[in-house]
């Protein structure tokens, strides 16, 4: 006997989005025998038909190859047969796209960036300067920015110590090569202060992802790129509610450097309600959810977007990838 299984391969990038033309190699996970293999499609999706067994399953190999894309190999999947919801066998699997350069150590993310002038042509040794930071409250994705200079204390560096090792710089700078770009590593979940030429004297606080690769401006100027209901609040982004009654919904908006928040997220975004008479819609920023509140009998569909004016001003302009959040009332 066998069962459908489903194998989802998406990049790593926010948001992400499937990779096509993937090797997905499935072994038996013991004796390591290929037991089949196919080759993602545009979605992403490679389907194959294994023998499984009850829970826990039959486990099995699975290994990623593309060019250009870094998998982490190989791993492991259990196929249950025969399924009982909410068992499945869809495995979702996410690979890193080498369009940026990748650190090599898997303490440090390398950040590239280009700068270009007024004509979009390259800035060449244009400085960057990156200054540690011990004022972790300031950073937040759309006020990161800081209107005086950072005072530095001694150990309030983020961070300070690294495996054993003390990080006693506190100032470091690159400048920009005949392409107008810059490659620099900077440790992981690290948080510092960048200023560039043209703008000396504004520092912006950043934080570097747990990753081994980033866009250096989406790490200056964070965007608002995928916005995700809780699962638990909102199961299949649906909601039920009586009339009367009141809903709390949370969600996650991720952000180009690779963070999420959902609290005072206010002056960034703004939720529409589709229909007024059926329920209220707000959001609580404090907490960081949507508050349904069901009127009359019907059905509505909350979404979001980004508030016009947004700065810094970008080309192509600002935009939410989400799933509308479907709310019954009755």
């Amino acid at each position: 006997m066998a069962i459908s299984v489903d194998i989802f391969v998406k990049d790593t990038q926010a948001p992400s989005r499937p990779i096509e033309g993937v090797v997905v190699n499935v072994y038996d996970a013991t004796t390591l025998v290929l037991v089949a293999s196919g080759t993602t499609d545009a979605l992403g999706q490679a389907a194959f038909l294994l023998p499984g067994s009850v829970s826990p399953g039959t486990n099995y190999e699975v290994r990623f190859f593309k060019a250009g894309v870094l998998f982490s190999n190989p791993q492991r999947i259990a196929v249950i047969e025969p399924i009982t919801p909410p068992q499945s066998n869809v495995f979702d699997v996410s690979g890193t796209l080498t369009t940026l350069p990748v650190a090599t150590d898997p303490r440090l993310c390398r950040c590239t960036g280009q700068f270009v002038d007024f004509r979009g042509l390259p800035l060449v040794g244009n400085l960057l300067r990156i200054t540690a930071i011990q004022d972790v409250g300031s950073l937040t994705p759309a006020s990161s920015y800081s209107p005086t200079p950072p005072t530095l204390l001694s150990g309030f560096q983020v961070p300070k110590v690294l495996d054993g090792k003390m990080v006693a710089s506190q100032t470091i700078e690159a400048k920009t090569d005949q392409n107008g770009r810059i490659s620099v590593d900077l440790i992981r979940l690290g948080q510092f202060y960048i200023s560039f030429a043209g703008e000396e004297d504004v520092p912006w606080c950043v934080s570097v992802p747990d990753r081994s690769s980033v866009n250096l401006i989406d790490l200056i100027h964070p965007q608002p790129v995928t916005l995700t209901w809780d699962s638990v609040d909102a199961p299949y982004n649906a909601v039920a509610l009586t009339v009367g009654a009141t809903a709390n919904v949370s969600f996650e908006l991720l952000f180009s450097n690779f963070y999420g928040y959902s609290k005072e997220l206010g002056h960034i975004i703004e939720f529409t309600n589709s229909d007024s008479d059926v329920g209220d819609v707000s959001y609580d920023s404090a907490n960081g959810n949507v508050v349904i509140t069901g009127k009359q009998a019907g059905t509505l569909e909350v979404t979001v977007s980004v508030r016009p004016n947004m700065t810094p001003a970008r080309v192509p302009a600002y935009s939410i990838t989400f799933v509308p959040l479907v709310v019954t009332v009755s």
